[in-house]
């Protein structure tokens, strides 16, 4: 999730239109120097001149990439950190954003000029003229491709069961609180902006419930509402579907998930 914040949605689409963008200029490059758009350029074309190209294609990638350079720098010194993690789920994913970031930064910064060369003479397998690598990293740093996860790799220890002297109590409305014995199935990731996700967990009192996790979102407003709703209830005899709210933080919250 602090990933998602700090590699936007926004962002990534300004990344993939600075692509287009490069392109652009990239072919209007080839037009003044060669009077042709595309690659590669005439053998006849002299050192000079193609030296000048050269100039020109490092330019105008380095005035693009820079401010998603200057981001991914930034997200790394906040995220990025050499420490003992909690969890499998979270050492792997370390491994991965060190790799990934590795990989956009190799997409991001300037080639040596030999490729930048070899690019003028028509090898397309380069990359000068696209910022692909660093689009990819991005969404796998977004946990886009991920849609699911296990519970061990998310929480061992809830999902191997916690002891009778540990009680954590589960925000249920209408009924008494249950009891969390262990998380069970898979934690799934919906398809909407924040992407929350849906846990189940296996109660004390026999029955497997669903809640909604959400991150980046404040809850309390949700709480408030359901606590006027039972206000309400109370007041006119009258019966109100509601449903259980657990603000965890400003920015996160557990939603009892209703049928």
């Amino acid at each position: 999730d602090r990933w998602c914040l700090a590699l936007s949605r926004r962002t990534c689409a300004e990344l993939r239109d600075a692509q287009h963008s490069l392109r652009r200029e990239l072919a209007r490059s080839l037009v003044v120097f060669t009077s042709n758009d595309t690659t590669p350029v005439p053998e006849s074309l002299n050192k000079d001149r193609l030296e000048e190209l050269i100039d020109s294609v490092l330019f105008k990638r380095k005035c693009l990439a820079r401010p998603f350079l200057r981001l991914l720098d930034k997200a790394v010194d906040d995220l990025i950190q050499d420490k003992d993690f909690p969890t499998e789920h979270a050492q792997e994913f370390h491994h991965v954003a060190r790799a990934a970031v590795a990989a956009a930064r190799e997409s991001l910064e300037s080639p040596p000029r030999s490729v930048v060369r070899e690019w003028c003479r028509g090898d397309r397998i380069t990359g000068v003229d696209g910022f692909g690598g660093a689009i990819d990293a991005f969404a796998k740093l977004r946990g886009d491709d991920i849609q699911q996860w296990s519970p061990e790799s998310v929480a061992p220890r809830l999902t191997q069961g916690l002891s009778s002297e540990e009680q954590v109590s589960l925000p249920v409305a209408c009924t008494p609180k249950a009891r969390l014995l262990s998380l069970t199935g898979s934690v799934r990731a919906l398809a909407s902006r924040t992407r929350p996700k849906k846990i189940h967990v296996a109660c004390d009192d026999g029955l497997t419930r669903a809640f909604l996790l959400k991150g980046r979102e404040d809850v309390h407003l949700d709480a408030r509402v359901m606590q006027l709703l039972q206000c309400v209830g109370w007041a006119t005899k009258a019966s109100i579907n509601r449903y259980a709210v657990l603000p965890l933080s400003r920015s996160s919250g557990l939603i009892e998930w209703v049928p």
